[in-house]
């Protein structure tokens, strides 16, 4: 290990998962990187959860139990207490990093001496995915090998403006994040905690985009975003909400906070971008946030319901807001519910996606390993040209207005 090698922490929070963290632990454990702390916060697990654990020999490896339920974002906060790194990541329990990631990820984050690090990632349905139709697909964005510097005002800026997905921002779930700045977060917020939120993945971002000036983004990916039974953000957008025993209607049980009232509760993501902004405006009382366009916004919420399952649920978290602001916007009545690949053509666009038989891939780590071998091994550089990092965000533009335009008609 060298003397300036910095440390890493990946947290992964769970619960009662072990059938899909053995094989998230696999993808962590095969990292080559010395200086790394794998981070299991198990939120009271009544399964094999800590045996799982403790069937790898990885001193790497650190195991902390919350001896009781907590609300997700209380479990983060827990995880995050604990953790030693100088920078820290987090990961879901069925979710995977690519193999030899965090030994590519690290030598970029110390040579540009950089507060976060952000990549997109892949995405990938586990064969159990509540969608039989989609089980076992990926779906890999277009990428290349420039590191572009992203300020960090300018691009929530643009999500708050609904021309770019929040995973954009230095979110916690798909970011390696010095752990200062996120101390920093925690003395300015009013609770002293960081995770003051429903979704702690996408508060994270936007805090974070407060206090950190600039970040490197990378469009190569380095981990895999698995969605499988039981995935809370799988189960928000994808299930009716009248199963009990669904992940998101025990995370939204187990859930203390609500939206500020001008914000109603769906399952859309524009709905739960808004609703944590207002969070983070109301916890970090002594830093500025930009004006909120909200007729922007209820227009950004309409186009959302055009690819959902339960679009008029959406349309009545429009109401909602247009009736409580009083806003006169035109909301439609009602819409037809999206069928899997409409979903697919709203949140995949510009992606290779492809489906897998299942005897083929059975597992994240299983796909962790087929898309190692479908990359190319490259070296990623930091582009420093004013003219093509120019180039590249006025294509990034013109796609996102090109999208939107389409997604209206």
């Amino acid at each position: 290990m060298s003397k300036n090698e910095a440390k890493l922490t990946i947290i992964v929070p769970t619960r009662e998962r072990a059938d899909t963290l053995i094989h998230t632990l696999k993808t962590l454990v095969i990292q080559e990187y010395a200086n790394l702390e794998i981070l299991i916060s198990d939120n009271f697990s009544q399964d094999d959860t800590a045996q799982v654990v403790k069937s790898f020999s990885d001193p790497r490896i650190k195991y902390v139990n919350t001896g009781k339920r907590l609300s997700m974002s209380d479990n983060w906060e827990y995880a995050l207490e604990k953790a030693t790194g100088d920078y820290v990541t987090f990961m879901g329990d069925d979710d995977a990093f690519l193999p030899g990631s965090v030994a590519k990820a690290m030598p970029i984050i110390s040579a540009e001496n950089t507060d976060a690090f952000v990549w997109q990632k892949v995405e990938y349905c586990w064969p159990d995915y509540i969608d039989e139709g989609m089980r076992n697909w990926f779906s890999i964005k277009k990428f290349d090998t420039s590191l572009l510097k992203i300020k960090s005002r300018s691009a929530l800026k643009r999500v708050m403006k609904f021309r770019e997905s929040y995973a954009a921002l230095p979110c916690l779930y798909n970011s390696i994040v010095r752990l200062s700045k996120i101390q920093e977060i925690k003395e300015l917020s009013s609770t002293k905690k960081f995770f003051n939120a429903i979704s702690p993945d996408i508060y994270s971002g936007i805090v974070l985009s407060k206090i950190v000036d600039e970040y490197v983004y990378s469009k190569f990916p380095f981990s895999i975003n698995g969605a499988s039974r039981h995935s809370n953000g799988t189960s928000l957008v994808r299930q009716s909400g009248s199963e009990k025993n669904t992940p998101s209607e025990k995370f939204k049980s187990e859930n203390t906070l609500v939206f500020d009232d001008k914000v109603q509760m769906a399952p859309s993501v524009v709905v739960c971008v808004m609703g944590e902004y207002l969070f983070a405006e109301k916890i970090l009382e002594n830093i500025p946030f930009a004006k909120i366009d909200w007729k922007l916004y209820v227009n950004a919420v309409i186009r959302s319901a055009k690819t959902s399952f339960f679009p008029d649920k959406i349309l009545e978290s429009a109401r909602h807001t247009n009736e409580h602001l009083r806003l006169d916007q035109k909301v439609p009545e009602s819409l037809p519910p999206a069928d899997s690949e409409s979903f697919r053509r709203g949140y995949y666009e510009e992606a290779f996606n492809f489906v897998v038989p299942g005897d083929q891939v059975k597992n994240v780590f299983d796909a962790a390993k087929l898309v190692e071998g479908m990359l190319p091994q490259c070296d990623l550089i930091v582009e420093k040209s004013p003219l093509k990092l120019f180039l590249k965000r006025l294509y990034s533009f013109l796609i996102v207005e090109l999208k939107t335009l389409y997604r209206s008609l």
